[in-house]
């Protein structure tokens, strides 16, 4: 095919409950020049087979199927050196696109505004049974998503959209994160360019409460306290942000939730209300 203007990149492994939804939301879309780069990491279940039955008789479909399990970083990292969008999507497979215009409405903001690298969106957090836990907000403006980064990640990794001279810019996803990839590539991509998060609910980001192991979160809040000091000195309130990082590791995850939607939901209104004023201000 010719180039394309986006290359989605989707990793999946054993997802076969959810990967119909996954791709059919992709096919969905308005915005329609896209590759599609799915790399099936050793799956055991029927996803393999899944995914193939799709990528039948559409060109725009680019499946590679892992003989053993490789992890996430290592198929993210292989997926965005095969790109050749011009735009780069991703979408994990027990995700969704719920708004069939998002590709076309982000890859309009970023046409629009040459100085931003990065555009997320909101998201519903959905149970492993499609059912709404809660909505998913983070800070909009990139002073707002600046401000509050070290706090915690400000984007959902099935919503973002990246400009592809920015990843060539700044590099692939770092090799060595084995579960906070997505948190260390957006504060690396923030040093080169402007982020910005469309307010409205684009995806559906499923979460299984009891999915994710000790094990895991151990070394994903390890690996997370790397970030934050790597980065401590270009983003602002690291000291609060080292206290609540710290902190997840003796409160429950439910009770950790329940907080940070509490501060972020305080702080965008926040954000929103300056922003009021200030345009009053302007227009005074």
């Amino acid at each position: 095919m010719n180039k394309p203007t986006i290359s989605i990149i989707m990793s999946t492994y054993n997802d076969d409950s959810y990967i119909k939804a996954a791709i059919e939301s992709v096919l969905q879309q308005s915005f329609t020049d896209w590759e599609f780069i799915i790399i099936n990491d050793g799956s055991t279940d029927n996803t393999g087979r899944i995914i193939d039955e799709f990528a039948k008789g559409d060109s725009r479909f680019n499946v590679v199927h892992n003989a053993a399990n490789k992890g996430l970083t290592s198929n993210l990292i292989f997926g965005v050196e095969k790109a050749k969008g011009e735009f780069i999507a991703r979408i994990d497979g027990d995700d969704e696109w719920i708004d069939k215009d998002k590709l076309r409405k982000q890859v309009d903001f970023l046409k629009s505004n040459a100085e931003y690298g990065l555009v997320g969106s909101w998201a519903h957090i959905v149970d492993k049974n499609g059912n709404m836990i809660s909505g998913g907000r983070s800070p909009v403006t990139d002073n707002g998503i600046r401000n509050y980064m070290l706090i915690e990640n400000c984007f959902f990794h099935s919503s973002v959209l990246i400009r592809k001279t920015i990843i060539d810019k700044v590099g692939n996803y770092n090799p060595q994160m084995r579960s906070s990839q997505d948190y260390e590539y957006w504060l690396r991509i923030g040093l080169a360019c402007k982020m910005h998060n469309i307010d409205e609910y684009m995806i559906n980001y499923r979460t299984n409460p009891e999915g994710m192991t000790q094990t895991n979160y151990d070394l994903q809040l390890s690996e997370t306290f790397e970030i934050v000091e790597r980065f401590k000195d270009f983003y602002p309130h690291y000291r609060k942000a080292i206290f609540l990082w710290r902190l997840r590791k003796y409160v429950p995850k439910k009770i950790k939730t329940a907080v940070s939607n509490v501060m972020k939901n305080k702080f965008i209104a926040r954000k929103a209300k300056q922003i009021f004023i200030n345009s009053r201000l302007q227009n005074a």
